[in-house]
C-alpha cells in the first residue's frame, strides 16, 4: 500500500480566495439572510419548539403570529414531517436569536423553493441528507405551508 500523501491546498485557488472562503464559512448565517418567508417559517418553528420544550400550548402564540388556523395547521404538519424525516434531531435555536442553525437555513431554503414551485431546488436542498422517500411529502407540505402564509394578513 502506498504511503499517504500530505494534504496540500489546490494551486487553482489563490491564497486570498481561500482566506475569503474560510472567513465566510467561519461566520454563522443570519436569520435575516433567509428571506422573508424562510425567516418567518423559522421563527414560527422556533416558537413551536419553545412551547414544546416547556410543555405549553403553542396555539395562542402561533395563531397571533400566523394569523390563521390553516397556516398553523400547515406549519405543524410540515414541522412534524420534518421531524420524522430528518436523520437526526433538528437543530432549532432560541426564538430571540438572530443567527440561524444549518438546519434552519435548510428549512428556510426548502420553504422558499416550495413557494416558487421549484421541486428541483427543493430536492437539492436536502439531497443526500434526507431520504429521497420523504422528498415528495415534504415538498407538498412546504407548498401548502407557503400558500397558507400568502393568504395570511401581515
Amino acid at each position: 500500500m502506498p504511503a499517504p500523501r500530505p494534504c496540500r491546498p489546490s494551486s487553482a485557488a489563490s491564497q486570498p480566495a481561500r482566506s475569503a472562503l474560510v472567513e465566510r464559512l467561519a461566520q454563522p448565517p443570519r436569520l435575516e439572510d433567509c428571506g422573508p418567508l424562510g425567516r418567518d417559517t423559522v421563527r414560527a418553528i422556533r416558537m413551536l419548539a419553545a412551547h414544546s420544550s416547556r410543555g405549553s400550548d403553542p396555539l395562542p402564540d402561533l395563531l397571533r403570529h400566523l394569523h390563521g388556523v390553516d397556516a398553523v395547521r400547515c406549519l405543524i404538519g410540515f414541522a412534524d414531517a420534518v421531524g420524522n424525516a430528518w436523520p437526526e434531531r433538528v437543530q432549532v435555536l432560541r426564538p430571540c436569536c438572530g443567527l440561524a442553525s444549518p438546519d434552519e437555513v435548510t428549512l428556510a431554503a426548502m420553504v422558499s423553493a416550495a413557494a416558487k414551485g421549484d421541486r428541483r431546488d427543493f430536492g437539492h436542498q436536502i439531497a443526500g441528507f434526507v431520504s429521497s422517500a420523504h422528498h415528495d411529502v415534504l415538498f407538498d407540505l412546504a407548498v401548502r405551508l407557503a400558500a397558507s402564509w400568502r393568504g395570511s394578513p401581515g
